[in-house]
């Protein structure tokens, strides 16, 4: 029976021995160094600051439109008998060039009309000054003066008539000679409106004109972009160059003009100023180069002041419009800036950082005062 028992508390026995020699284990073991887990350093790219003269570049945009056009109106009524070959649309023709005529019978008959009008008058004139010779011919006394103070108003009348005569004759000359109608300037056909058989009336439109000597494209400016252009014209007295370029397909084009003039008014709906470029021979009728043709839209970009010393960074390294990041050993600093220019690439930094100090131009998603970064110099994509 003692064997019995004991065999029923070995196990138990078994169970102690392995629950003491456990504890003593885990209370006598030595305790492993606590490794301390390494920081994260994320890599940035940075570029080194350099502090230089700047020539500031305004950006605008804008459509060409020819520095002169008018609607030609015909002077005279009638049907169109003869119109010549360039008369199309976006034909070119020169200054006198006979563009289309108008049946001339009337008006032929008009003169002939007024020529014996004016002959008639001075017939008649003519008379009235031999009378008039005669009559002050004979003095005696007052009885001359009375007869000639009565000729005058007569020969006053006769004179009027004559030049009235010759005014109307000089009218239908002029009616004659408008039943061809003339290109007043060197210009492009825009909008023609009429063909050979149509009958048109005085004061109807003909067709456009855009001249060709001259294209303007108007560009708007913010009050900030134009005190940086204003200044460079008060200093020199000279409105600054503009580059204006166009993109057809993969083919970049590019045009040179100047600036002439400011409108002097501020747009009330967009609170923008407009200064005026001019091309000189846009459709290089005189030159050989591309034509900058009416309508297309453009980008220029404008000459603006020279800053003595400035720094120009890619768009990337700018947060909140004024703050820039640097590394300072090691780690970020957040800076404010002086922001002069910016463009969608490119900024223009005045006061605010050193020559040679590095900039981060990567943008992480945590980024604070003290952080840690690996810099890596920038390879020149940017």
């Amino acid at each position: 029976m003692a064997s019995a028992r004991l065999k029923r508390l070995l196990p138990v026995a078994i169970l102690l021995l392995a629950v003491v020699s456990g504890s003593l284990m885990v209370a006598l073991r030595e305790e492993m160094p606590r490794q301390r887990k390494a920081q994260p350093r994320p890599v940035v790219e940075v570029i080194a600051v350099a502090r230089d003269p700047v020539q500031l570049s305004i950006q605008s945009q804008g459509t060409v439109q020819p520095k002169r056009r008018i609607d030609l109106v015909s002077e005279v009524t009638g049907r169109i008998i003869w119109v010549a070959d360039s008369l199309v649309n976006g034909g070119l023709v020169s200054t006198g060039e006979t563009l289309l005529r108008i049946d001339p019978i009337d008006y032929q008959l008009a003169v002939a009309e007024a020529k014996a009008g004016v002959a008639e008058a001075s017939l008649k004139l003519k008379e009235e000054q031999s009378e008039f010779k005669r009559g002050t011919a004979y003095r005696v006394n007052n009885r001359q003066a009375s007869s000639e103070s009565l000729r005058q108003p007569k020969l006053e009348q006769v004179q009027a008539q004559y030049n009235a005569a010759t005014e109307r004759l000089r009218q239908a000359e002029r009616d004659l000679a408008n039943t061809g109608v003339q290109a007043p300037f060197d210009a492009v056909i825009d909008n023609k409106q009429v063909d050979l058989g149509q009958y048109v009336s005085t004061g109807a439109v003909l067709m456009a004109l855009l001249g060709t000597a001259t294209a303007e494209v108007r560009l708007p400016l913010t009050a900030a972009d134009i005190g940086l252009v204003a200044p460079a014209v008060l200093d020199s007295g000279v409105w600054p160059t503009v580059e204006l370029r166009a993109r057809f397909g993969r083919r970049s084009l590019s045009w040179q003009g100047s600036l002439v003039r400011s409108e002097r008014r501020v747009d009330a709906q967009t609170r923008v100023y407009y200064l005026v470029a001019e091309v000189d021979d846009p459709y290089g009728l005189h030159s050989d180069k591309s034509p900058l043709l009416v309508g297309l839209f453009v980008d220029a970009s404008l000459e603006g002041i020279v800053v003595a010393e400035a720094s120009q960074l890619p768009r990337s390294a700018l947060h909140a419009d004024r703050f820039i990041y640097v590394i300072n050993d090691g780690t970020l600093e957040k800076r404010e800036v002086e922001v002069l220019h910016r463009d969608a690439h490119q900024l223009v930094i005045g006061s605010g950082l050193l020559a040679g100090e590095q900039v981060v131009l990567t943008r992480l998603d945590l980024m604070v005062d003290g952080m840690p970064v690996t810099p890596v110099e920038n390879n020149g994509s940017q």
